[in-house]
């Protein structure tokens, strides 16, 4: 048992990796809809905003990234969205992003501890794809995970 976390649906995914439509902005929406948070992949281009995992997929625009922010977790795939993102907040301070490959750890904006798979932490911490390595959950704060409806967040 464990306090209420914060479950984030890794790229959208609520069952289960969907490479199809992860990213998409309609799939992040129904995962938000859904009463979940997401973590989105970001990529900027030719100072154009895209989602998506190994590719800049899908144009969106700064709204999109504003109507879901308090709910997103935006992973930067590229030094351009990263420098978007630094930008973008020195204003508004609200966004949560971060840049990270194979770091056991990183630290989003915000000041979150992101674990890479089965990499301990217990404090601001969110620990990534916790069914990948049957990572114990309990004494983080959140988890970002393809399967979210394994864990209760009644709990």
């Amino acid at each position: 048992n464990f306090n209420v976390m914060i479950i984030i649906a890794h790229r959208g995914n609520l069952k289960g990796p969907d490479p199809i439509n992860e990213n998409k902005p309609e799939y992040l929406e129904f995962a938000i809809e859904k009463g979940f948070e997401i973590e989105v992949d970001v990529w900027v281009q030719s100072e154009k905003i895209f989602l998506g995992h190994n590719n800049p997929a899908f144009e969106i625009n700064i709204n999109f990234l504003n109507k879901f922010k308090s709910k997103s977790w935006f992973h930067a795939k590229n030094i351009e969205a990263l420098e978007f993102f630094t930008k973008y907040s020195l204003d508004q301070n609200d966004l949560n992003y971060f840049w990270h490959e194979n770091d056991d750890f990183t630290l989003t904006s915000q000041g979150w501890i992101w674990a890479y798979p089965d990499k301990y932490s217990n404090f601001k911490s969110i620990a990534v794809l916790p069914e990948i390595n049957k990572t114990k959950i309990q004494n983080f704060s959140g988890i970002c995970t393809d399967y979210v409806f394994r864990y209760n967040l009644n709990d």
